[in-house]
């Protein structure tokens, strides 16, 4: 990408308001490639995001090598994308039924350890710090593809219908999350791993009397047993957790170092976050979630209206960041994954760093779209055009 220089943040030569200024890149829905990472990174270096929190598993996808677990990326790298006709089109005209138009390896693929250093070491280059999530106990479904033993007993011949995605409390379960929690550690040399902590149906462990005459008599206990593992884990490593806010049905008060991440829309998320005493990030889904189907980048008004509920909503006693969230589940191409990315990410950039000292919107928009005129020629960028 062509290095001018950027127009946003605004002022820089002044500290940043948020510490944590983040974006979320989903690899486990769509498999985004090394050279699309990298991309991505000098795109945050530009707006001085300075983490790049990186969603590696989840049912869709498992995206990274473990060390006696091949199967993982063997499988659980190679889930085929489900056939789906949901995408709004007021958010990218002719795109409904995008999968048809997907590229058959989007969801085939995973990063080896070369690959990951290789990040690791482009985004510290550029002042970006890599935070993988390692989703447990639930959004494992590709894990238990791989390896069905450690999903629900019950539920081992439908793993593949995407029923069976909850690890299942067994010693084979807990020394899996060991061993993947101690690679992630080799591999990457932040100081906060997320764990993922997303809510998680207990229903399945609390109606099976094996469990309970077992003494695991409730699901937040039974959760306790997975994150406990986890944690252990990390502070061996010296190293601390992340969480969706949603860690706190389990946790009311989270374990001390535990950074969550408000991302129930609403104050629902920011409540639970704030309370719980944890310092937080404001991922807000209704706000920040860029790849939101119902939401369109161009013309400015979107972003316009980003900026107005994220300067509302940037306030907290132990408000430490903000991160923009790019799901994949509807967004399959490099091309359309900017379409929608841009120009938000750039407001989010100003706000981030300035807070309530952010420009007025008047004085904001004529800088985004000299920016954005600048990125549609240096990066793949979908125009609506080219299908009418």
């Amino acid at each position: 990408m062509a290095t001018t220089h950027p127009r946003l943040p605004h002022d820089t030569t002044r500290p940043p308001a948020c510490s944590w200024r983040g974006l979320l890149v989903d690899s486990a829905r769509t498999f985004w490639p090394v050279p699309t990472m990298e991309l991505l990174l000098t795109v945050m270096a530009r707006y001085r995001f300075n983490v790049l929190h990186w969603h590696l598993t989840d049912n869709t996808g498992w995206r990274m090598h473990v060390p006696g677990y091949p199967m993982l990326t063997a499988i659980g790298g190679n889930i085929p994308r489900q056939p789906s006709d949901w995408y709004d089109p007021e958010c990218a005209p002719g795109r409904k039924g995008s999968w048809r138009l997907t590229p058959a390896h989007s969801t085939q693929g995973f990063y080896s350890d070369a690959n990951i250093r290789h990040l690791v070491n482009f985004a510290a280059a550029r002042d970006i710090r890599i935070v993988p999530e390692i989703s447990i106990p639930s959004h494992a479904g590709a894990a238990i593809r791989a390896y069905p033993h450690l999903g629900n007993p019950t539920l081992v011949n439908k793993a593949a219908q995407g029923v069976n995605e909850t690890l299942w409390p067994s010693a084979a379960s807990l020394s899996f999350v060991e061993a993947v929690f101690h690679h992630a550690c080799s591999l990457f040399p932040s100081p906060t791993i997320h764990i993922g902590g997303a809510s998680t149906d207990w229903g399945p462990w609390e109606s099976d009397l094996s469990l309970m005459r077992a003494g695991l008599t409730s699901g937040a206990a039974i959760e306790r047993l997975f994150i406990d593992r986890a944690l252990r884990t990390l502070h061996f490593h010296g190293r601390r957790a992340a969480a969706w806010d949603s860690f706190t049905r389990t946790y009311p008060t989270p374990p001390p170092g535990t950074t969550l991440l408000a991302h129930r829309p609403g104050n629902t998320g920011r409540q639970a976050a704030e309370s719980s005493g944890a310092p937080w990030i404001l991922a807000d889904a209704e706000i920040l979630t860029l790849s939101h189907p119902g939401r369109t980048n161009s013309p400015l008004e979107p972003a316009h209206a980003l900026f107005d509920d994220l300067t509302q909503a940037l306030h907290g006693e132990r408000l430490k960041g903000v991160e923009a969230v790019a799901w994949s589940s509807s967004v399959t191409t490099p091309d359309l994954l900017f379409y929608h990315l841009l120009p938000r990410l750039i407001v989010v950039a100003e706000a981030a760093w300035h807070g309530e000292d952010a420009l007025p919107w008047d004085k904001l928009a004529p800088l985004v779209e000299h920016e954005m005129a600048h990125l549609r020629h240096t990066i793949p960028y979908w125009n609506p055009q080219r299908l009418r």
